[in-house]
């Protein structure tokens, strides 16, 4: 009588022994920060004025908008605010989460590394790789950067022993920039 719950028992215990672990939804392969700065159409300074969220046109997407107000350019040259744009948001009440996707806060200072999105918009280069928060060491008053972190994306092929989520900016953009760009 047990004969065919047992056999469906038992092939749905192997099935799931034999079947791999989950991944995550998003992965991200990881960007040193040199190939940040040489894919990058812009670096800047800046400082986040506004963050959006708003559905697209066909109501079906929750995107983010974020305008940043540029107080210096490092690489690259253009208007004096960049907007940026990233799925997910909150908008009505509903919320559209993406691995992986960007926190903005109204009046955090930042570096990006960017590239040209839509029309009038753009993007952080390598996901989220290429946005750090700038802090204030508070004894030498040196600006040091940290990067976001990437959880819960995955970043495929960082190797562990070159990974920094916080260095002085200094570091930063004498990586990220060639010689001929203000960098080594």
């Amino acid at each position: 009588m047990c004969r065919p719950a047992c056999l469906a028992i038992a092939f749905v215990l192997l099935f799931t022994l034999l079947s791999p672990p989950p991944s995550p939804a998003t992965q991200v392969q990881y960007r040193s920060v040199e190939q940040l700065g040489s894919d990058a159409q812009r670096i800047v300074r800046g400082t986040v004025v506004d963050v959006r969220p708003h559905w697209n046109e066909s109501h079906t997407r929750i995107f983010t908008e974020t305008s940043v107000n540029i107080a210096e350019d490092y690489k690259g040259d253009g208007s004096t605010t960049v907007r940026l744009l990233q799925f997910g948001g909150v908008v009505d009440g509903i919320r559209m989460t993406v691995a992986g996707a960007l926190d903005w806060n109204i009046g955090e200072e930042v570096i990006l590394f960017i590239e040209a999105s839509l029309p009038g918009r753009h993007r952080v280069s390598g996901f989220n790789q290429g946005k750090y928060s700038v802090e204030r060491d508070p004894v030498t008053g040196l600006s040091i950067v940290r990067q976001a972190g990437f959880s819960p994306a995955e970043l495929v092929g960082a190797p562990l022993d070159e990974f920094r989520t916080r260095m002085p900016l200094g570091e930063l953009l004498e990586r990220a920039l060639p010689s001929d760009e203000g960098g080594r």
